[in-house]
């Protein structure tokens, strides 16, 4: 039986609700989502949290995300949620899916 594995926007869409629930000081760095060889779904998350916010806040944060995740993806065997402390908030840099092309005039 194949199972459904959702995209990762619909999955980055529902972290974002969580984390629009909990504060706006979160970032969502990365979703990923991977059908592995023998059929099995893997979903991995990686958010930012502010260096202020203590551990216990952290902790529940991520565990709302990984039950978000799961009730989205029931069939993922596994959901990785991985939190970086410390990053900014809002990121100057250019998104990584954006391609600048030099000017040849």
């Amino acid at each position: 039986m194949t199972a459904v594995l959702l995209d990762a926007p619909t999955i980055r869409e529902a972290v974002a609700e969580v984390l629009c629930e909990e504060s706006e000081t979160h970032r969502i760095l990365d979703v990923t989502t991977r059908r592995l060889h023998d059929d099995r779904l893997v979903v991995m998350v990686t958010v930012s949290f502010p260096p202020d916010l203590l551990f216990g806040e952290v902790a529940l944060v991520l565990r709302e995300i990984d039950e978000r995740v799961r009730e989205l993806a029931p069939a993922a065997e596994r959901v990785c949620v991985e939190a970086r402390i410390g990053l900014p908030a809002r990121d100057s840099r250019p998104a990584t899916e954006t391609i600048v092309l030099a000017s040849s005039d």
